[in-house]
């Protein structure tokens, strides 16, 4: 009978819901920021990212960013996240760590070697909500979360920001 547990089905059925599957949740062509080239992904339900990123700050110069990309930390093998701008030339990385504390990574592709690191103890406000989606592709979950900070930095620059980010594997 078909549907009863034990029936068998068929090697045609079985390459079908293979192939099906693989076409709505399987490889998505890679993205993230493999070899050092920031590279927008994108999962099964989209990836969504608003908000922008201001620095005045020696090492990052002076720009305004909107970020719209993101790819999930676990293509990098940390709990977070990178967001990057359209322009794909300023990444922000959040990090999560175990004890839930979060530190940020800003820098510029011009001179990614010098980016600068905030947390607690140069932002008066460091807001990081991040959390693992219901979904995944190739293995990666997906996270979704915000960020808010604002740092002053001992040079007597200010790096400042605020966006939220869904999708991102």
């Amino acid at each position: 009978m078909p549907g009863m547990l034990g029936s068998r089905v068929s090697p045609s059925k079985r390459m079908v819901c293979g192939a099906l599957a693989l076409a709505l949740g399987g490889c998505d062509g890679g993205g993230g920021l493999g070899g050092g080239v920031l590279q927008p992904t994108h999962g099964i339900g989209g990836t969504a990212v608003q908000g922008r990123v201001e620095a005045n700050a020696t090492g990052l110069g002076t720009f305004e960013a909107v970020v719209s990309g993101c790819a999930s930390g676990a293509r990098q093998h940390f709990f977070g996240v990178d967001v990057f701008s359209s322009e794909r030339d300023t990444e922000v990385r959040v990090v999560v760590d175990p004890m839930g504390r979060a530190e940020l990574r800003v820098r510029r592709s011009e001179q990614p070697q010098l980016g600068l690191m905030l947390n607690s103890s140069n932002c008066a406000r460091l807001d990081v909500g991040l959390n693992h989606g219901i979904w995944s592709v190739d293995r990666i979950q997906a996270v979704h979360g915000t960020a808010s900070f604002d740092c002053q930095l001992a040079s007597g620059g200010q790096v400042k920001g605020e966006f939220t980010f869904s999708g991102c594997v």
